[in-house]
């Protein structure tokens, strides 16, 4: 890219996009914990396990950057993710993390660290 400018602001938005994604479920941890009876153990488990996926991906991303080219990747790989995004679009599987406390915890405070 000729203007570095751009490069800067692709680069922050990418960057604040997967600080969104990867507290996702970090931010809803006293949820599961509470609603779904999980232990501090077994939610640390699940964020160890949703986060895992991340390193085999980026191995495997710079390895396709250097055989078809950084641009192509990207652009591959955000088109994957906008399709993924519409795909999720209204679907339950979104809306717990968005709904906030259930009914039945308000008004209660949050289960002991």
């Amino acid at each position: 890219m000729q203007n570095r400018w751009v490069v800067l602001a692709l680069v922050v938005v990418a960057r604040t996009a997967m600080g969104f994604q990867a507290q996702s479920v970090a931010a809803v941890g006293p949820f599961l914990v509470g609603d779904l009876g999980l232990s501090y153990a077994r939610r640390g488990t699940l964020i160890g396990l949703y986060l895992l996926p991340g390193a085999f991906l980026a191995l495997s991303g710079g390895v396709l950057g250097a055989r078809f080219g950084d641009r192509a990747v990207v652009l591959s790989a955000l088109g994957l993710m906008t399709l993924g995004g519409r795909g999720c679009r209204g679907r339950r599987v979104l809306a717990a993390g968005r709904r906030g406390p259930s009914r039945e915890r308000r008004g209660r405070r949050a289960p002991p660290r």
